[in-house]
């Protein structure tokens, strides 16, 4: 199993939330991401603040929450709605020509969203996708059709189409009002004012001018007094499996699950002047372009803030978390399989110079895509970004006083470290892959020195014999330079006296620290809750 963290700014995609944005009278408003708003400015309120958190990478779990101020001697009440954003990529490679079906556009195009099964009865086809359960919930009606009882041109191809499907001249198009509560429900949606429930009046849904993008408006009130402030809060889930991948082409294919959480920002501009602080804290491991500010990691999310912004379409957030997983064992062991070569990583942020010392010994690495053979224990394989390969030392000390060397070409504001020797992130019981990680030396103390000698950073590893593969994040604040990365003390293995270190990982960004966060009441409320 392997974790990979994927950053994407875009306009739309899978799934999205929003922070609220007032919904203009004429209804003629409509931005590139497809929600309804006034234009900006035309509502006397400003969003001072913004509390964003994604709690949860699977579920999809969001919590938001805004402070506005109304800036008018008069009260407001602003008619507002919440979109969600579902996107489906529906095929529409079948037709329906003179009773038959056949493959390729025609005017009765068939919108199909699969899996279909081969004739064996084996998974096939299009993927899986959540099309069927959100559109039935929203009335649209689907059919379930047999491959085998239709005409095909293509006989080959009638059992890679079977399932769900719709015909495209049947899809709804416009908007239309249902009630609220059933459809907020599926997501869990919840939205408070000042602490008190607010009242979902509908839910707008507009389908969009094709099938594929459909959008849901959750309308409610907000109500300031003159001069006065108001707090909304959001809460929402959504079943953030966005992709199922399995590669084809190759023996003992991976299969890649994705896991996307998107959120929409351009809407905090149909408020009266720019957003005045958002604060996103996301799971760890994410880097973020300009103008995100990192702040810093707290448990087990990292956080960014920006200020003074009026986002645009093209600052909207896209995340992606994807794990594989495929037959580790049985490509580990097939011997027509080739050994791998190991790569160096390109020199960006992190430039490896050179190690105090480094034992002799080689070994096999199983990585997810081969085996590396007679892998070394240099120091280079400490910032080479595969974690089944590990600095290792053997010294009088255990190892104490042995360091790494190297370039830092970026600020740095986070540091991950990958304790000890792992041989594969999956355990491979014919190697003894994961025995590796107690039976050596692994590091308790590890110090960061500057070129001048000084100690910049002291982290305190913990020991995790169970989760191995475990990174550990550490809050540092690096400038471009040259350190060390040297070994104040050790967990003792139970058999080697070898120290092992698999993995720096180094992510840029300066580090701006939480103290002006903590001292403000709004984001050290949002943090806690």
């Amino acid at each position: 199993m392997r974790w990979s963290v994927v950053l994407i700014l875009l306009g739309v995609s899978t799934a999205l939330g929003a922070d609220d944005g007032s919904w203009g009278t004429s209804r003629d408003a409509v931005p590139s991401a497809g929600a309804l708003y006034t234009p900006a400015g035309t509502v006397p309120v400003v969003m001072e603040k913004e509390y964003l958190e994604l709690s949860d990478a699977h579920t999809g779990a969001t919590r938001a929450v805004f402070q506005f101020h109304n800036s008018a001697r008069q009260g407001q009440t602003v008619e507002c709605a919440f979109p969600i954003v579902l996107k489906f990529p529906f095929h529409t490679g079948i037709s329906l020509a003179g009773g038959r079906v056949q493959a390729g556009d025609g005017e009765a195009a068939l919108l199909d969203f699969g899996p279909g099964q081969d004739n064996k009865g084996h998974a096939q086809g299009l993927g899986d996708s959540d099309a069927p359960f959100w559109l039935s919930n929203l009335g649209v009606k689907l059919t379930d059709w047999d491959p085998a009882a239709v005409k095909f041109d293509d006989e080959e191809q009638a059992f890679a189409y079977g399932g769900h499907y719709l015909r495209a001249d049947e899809y709804p198009s416009g908007r239309k009002q249902y009630p609220a509560a059933d459809l907020a429900a599926l997501f869990h949606l919840t939205i408070t004012q000042n602490g008190a429930p607010v009242e979902l009046t509908g839910c707008v849904v507009d389908f969009g001018s094709g099938p594929g993008l459909i959008t849901l408006h959750f309308r409610h009130s907000l109500s300031i007094a003159p001069l006065g402030n108001a707090v909304l809060e959001v809460h929402y889930e959504f079943d953030a499996l966005s992709n199922h991948d399995q590669e084809g082409g190759i023996r003992y294919p991976p299969k890649t699950d994705t896991w996307t959480w998107n959120y929409i920002l351009e809407t905090a501009s149909s408020w009266q002047g720019p957003l005045g602080h958002l604060v996103l804290s996301v799971p760890l491991g994410v880097t973020l372009p300009e103008p995100w500010s990192l702040v810093g990691i707290r448990g087990d999310h990292q956080f960014f803030e920006v200020k003074n912004w009026k986002p645009g379409p093209k600052d909207n957030l896209s995340l992606s978390w994807s794990e594989s997983t495929r037959d580790y064992p049985g490509l580990w062991a097939d011997p027509d399989v080739p050994p791998l070569e190991s790569e160096p990583l390109p020199e960006d942020t992190v430039h490896f110079l050179a190690a105090s010392s480094q034992i002799a010994d080689k070994a096999d690495a199983f990585l997810p895509w081969g085996v590396l053979k007679q892998a070394s224990f240099a120091g280079s394989q400490a910032l080479d970004g595969h974690p089944e390969t590990a600095w290792g030392v053997r010294t009088p000390h255990s190892g104490v006083g042995e360091w790494i060397r190297f370039q830092l070409n970026k600020p740095v504001g986070l540091v991950a470290v990958e304790n000890g020797y792992l041989r594969s992130t999956v355990d491979y019981p014919p190697k003894k892959t994961w025995s590796f990680y107690q039976r050596n030396n692994r590091v308790k103390t590890l110090e960061l020195v500057d070129a001048s000698g000084q100690v910049v950073a002291s982290l305190n590893l913990d020991d995790h014999p169970g989760d191995p593969s475990r990174l550990q994040y550490f809050n540092v604040n690096l400038a471009p330079g040259v350190y060390q990365a040297r070994i104040q003390a050790v967990y003792r293995g139970s058999e080697f006296d070898d120290t092992c270190l698999g993995e720096l990982v180094f992510f840029p960004g300066a580090a701006r620290g939480f103290a002006a966060l903590d001292a403000d009441p709004f984001f050290a409320t949002g943090q806690q809750k």
